[in-house]
């Protein structure tokens, strides 16, 4: 993100785009993408969805089901009596391209 910044403004920060992510995160326009290991992701995109990533190429898809529902396990879950605001499911797996990637190899 910074290096687009800062193409059209040379003069930039890193320290600006940034805290105005951060900025924008705070007040909802953005959201992170929560994935362990990797340098923090942005989505812009504020639809109820959740997201497929691909375990060969790491691209990150959007994906909208239809239907959700969790229940809460509170036998196994240490939660006590823990109110749950928002859940985000990520489903992993090989994504299309790679499939055919994979398959063009044999």
């Amino acid at each position: 993100m910074y290096q687009r910044a800062k193409n059209d403004c040379p003069m930039i920060s890193a320290t600006t785009v940034y805290r105005n992510l951060e900025k924008l995160v705070g007040v909802g326009l953005l959201s992170y993408l929560e994935r362990s290991g990797t340098a923090v992701r942005y989505d812009a995109n504020p639809a109820e969805h959740h997201h497929f990533i691909c375990g060969r190429c790491e691209s990150v898809r959007d994906i909208y089901l239809k239907a959700v529902k969790y229940e809460l396990d509170r036998e196994k879950s240490s939660l006590g009596r823990a109110k749950i605001d928002i859940s985000k499911l990520y489903l992993h797996g090989v994504c299309q391209d790679c499939l055919d990637d994979l398959s063009n190899l044999r």
